[in-house]
């Protein structure tokens, strides 16, 4: 399937949910992660310990001019409970659409569409 014909807008709030499969020492690996849209803008995400504050209004104001994310915001969870989650739902979902990386990372992407079952 062409990913470029699966762009659309969606009016109602909606967690993207990756799921990619690869071999690391010819063990199969898996792995999940959520695209989301996050206002970072509005203080709601806390920065790290090692953060300068002249970097973080910076990057604000950057993002802010551009009306852009420029790079993902990584979260680290301390158990697996968050994994088994998305594990769960992604298993619920409909696949939206599959693709391989040049490198043989095969991506699988849900879509968690809030208001809908």
């Amino acid at each position: 399937m062409d990913i470029r014909k699966k762009l659309e807008q969606i009016n109602n709030d909606i967690l993207i949910i990756l799921k990619q499969e690869f071999y690391n020492n010819k063990e199969l690996m898996q792995r999940f992660g959520i695209i989301a849209l996050v206002d970072v803008c509005a203080d709601n995400i806390k920065p790290h310990e090692l953060t300068f504050p002249n970097q973080v209004i910076d990057r604000k104001e950057v993002m802010k001019t551009l009306n852009a994310q420029l790079e993902p915001i990584f979260m680290v969870v301390p158990d697996n409970s968050f994994d088994k989650l998305l594990k769960r739902t992604a298993s619920e979902l409909p696949t939206e659409f599959v693709f391989e990386e040049p490198l043989g990372v095969h991506n699988y992407v849900y879509f968690w569409i809030q208001g809908k079952k």
